[in-house]
């Protein structure tokens, strides 16, 4: 019991650093948007959301994808020669399709545009395109260093990569438009600070590299015969490894793609359709918050799953998988419901006004479909399965790229969020009916707990009372930007404490249970012990 629970230990601490580091990242990517909104506008915004599924995902696989593969073939591998042309074929092979992405983006900019509905922003296109030139250098040094379980350098590079760029992209809003230049030029810089921030990156990495790297001794033998497998591995598991990252981005980039040229075939003018857009977008900020904060618990169960799947403890497995799916639908469930009550005040808050609340409404009930699919896809390879979590996603993105046109010519931006919710359950249901058939575990028994229903019922009705005293107490400040913000803070705070009390107090959880989760018996000494 004692060993095991040691080896358990040593996981945690193995995957800690980067796992960190990926929260700390996922949740600056999701804040520096609210502050870049306030100073760009709702068109400021739409605009740069126009262009960031392009970033993103070059970010994606720079980062997840890519280094993660290289990283298994060097991983143990002892010969120098077939290490450095494992490498080599690797840069080389990045290069040239990272080259042929930035051709089609770059010179096919006025082509994207025009299909986006927006002729202008071909420059945001043009600059966002160079991301993908920086993607190979930072993929091979990331996985060379990640072959020797050395992650320092990938952490650190991450951390200065997202400062970078968050400080250039707000540095950027703020001086240009106060010198007169307009949303477009400033897209455009923007595109530009996220470049800037992957090359501070690169050169950070390269000064880790300097004095560790041998001297290059290349067999041409070596290279001949590796080019193949190694393209081929590199490619296909980089792009299915971080596939449940990349969902989210599809899903924005198909927005991209059909919600201004949707809302123009409606009737809206342009900027009337653009700023729509813009408000639509606010939801993506909230929505990739929860869904970090859902699964960031939810996955410290993962490397412990793979761990007894490749020893073959199945019923541990069966325990793990069971922990992973109890925290994420809890999490899941109480974020989107309290995103959904706390909405208004959040909204004005945040972006100054309540404008699309009812979207941002509808559009967090993905938080917690989102997040199931990412704990899934991660469970299923685990299993060594990436095929199941890439046909289910893919599934998902044909339901919004045939869906999207319809509902948002209909219901307008409603629309695009009623579709985004969609794809996301039916992606949803289909990884957990995969997951159950692999592993044997009844997670419909999880979804319809009753110590977790009514936990979260509980928490509606106190969100509700404490709501109504404070708006017949303080109604005279409603409206008022800085009452919203004390009403969403004392409101989320109110929301999470009577919602965890209630869940382990009635037995959702066992003590063994969060004793497995980091940080698990400080949680249960603050939450208060279940009797």
């Amino acid at each position: 019991m004692n060993r095991s629970f040691q080896e358990h230990k040593r996981i945690w601490k193995g995957a800690w650093l980067l796992t960190v580091t990926a929260l700390f990242i996922k949740i600056l990517s999701a804040v520096y948007r609210i502050p870049y909104q306030n100073i760009a506008g709702d068109i400021g915004f739409y605009i740069y959301q126009q262009v960031y599924p392009i970033y993103s995902a070059a970010f994606i696989l720079s980062t997840y994808g890519f280094p993660v593969v290289l990283s298994q073939m060097l991983t143990g591998e002892r010969n120098r020669s077939k290490r450095q042309s494992t490498l080599l074929i690797s840069l080389s092979a990045l290069t040239l399709v990272a080259t042929g992405l930035f051709i089609v983006t770059y010179f096919g900019a006025s082509t994207i545009a025009k299909v986006m509905g927006d002729e202008a922003l071909v420059l945001p296109l043009k600059a966002s395109s160079f991301s993908f030139l920086v993607v190979p250098f930072l993929s091979t040094l990331r996985g060379y260093f990640q072959a020797d379980q050395w992650m320092t350098p990938t952490a650190i590079s991450q951390i200065v990569e997202q400062l970078v760029r968050v400080f250039g992209i707000l540095g950027f809003a703020i001086f240009l438009l106060a010198h007169g230049y307009n949303v477009y030029e400033t897209g455009a810089a923007a595109a530009l600070s996220s470049v800037l921030g992957a090359l501070t990156a690169v050169i950070v990495l390269l000064f880790f590299l300097h004095g560790k790297f041998d001297s290059i001794k290349l067999d041409s033998k070596y290279v001949r015969r590796l080019i193949k497998p190694v393209v081929y591995r590199l490619f296909k598991h980089g792009l299915l490894i971080c596939i449940s990252s990349l969902f989210i981005v599809s899903l924005q980039f198909i927005d991209a793609m059909t919600v201004l040229n949707s809302l123009m075939s409606k009737g809206f003018e342009l900027e009337a359709a653009q700023v729509l857009k813009g408000v639509y977008d606010r939801s993506h900020p909230f929505v990739q918050l929860g869904a970090t904060l859902a699964v960031s618990l939810s996955l410290t169960s993962v490397p412990l799953i793979t761990q007894t799947v490749k020893k073959r403890k199945y019923n541990e497995t069966k325990k793990y998988i069971t922990l992973a799916y109890r925290v994420c639908v809890a999490i899941g469930s109480a974020a989107s419901i309290g995103l959904a009550l706390v909405i208004v005040p959040a909204n004005q808050m945040l972006y100054e006004t309540s404008d699309g609340s009812f979207t941002l409404a509808i559009a967090g009930s993905s938080i917690f479909f989102y997040s199931i699919v990412l704990t899934s896809v991660a469970v299923l390879q685990g299993y060594g399965d990436y095929w199941t979590p890439a046909r289910s996603i893919a599934i998902g993105c044909a339901i919004k790229v045939v869906l999207n046109p319809l509902f948002v010519h209909l219901f307008a931006i409603n629309g695009a969020a009623i579709v985004t919710v969609l794809s996301t359950m039916v992606t949803c249901a289909l990884l957990v009916r995969q997951v159950e058939t692999r592993s044997g575990v009844h997670l419909r028994e999880i979804f319809i707990s009753q110590s977790l229903v009514v936990s979260l019922f509980y928490m509606i009705f106190i969100i509700l009372v404490y709501q109504f005293i404070i708006d017949q107490m303080f109604g005279v400040m409603n409206g008022s930007r800085l009452f919203a913000g004390i009403e969403t803070i004392t409101t989320v705070m109110i929301g999470v404490i009577v919602f965890g009390r209630t869940l382990v107090k009635r037995g959702y959880f066992s003590i063994d249970e969060l004793l497995n989760l980091p940080f698990g018996e400080k949680f249960i000494l603050f939450l208060g012990k279940r009797k």
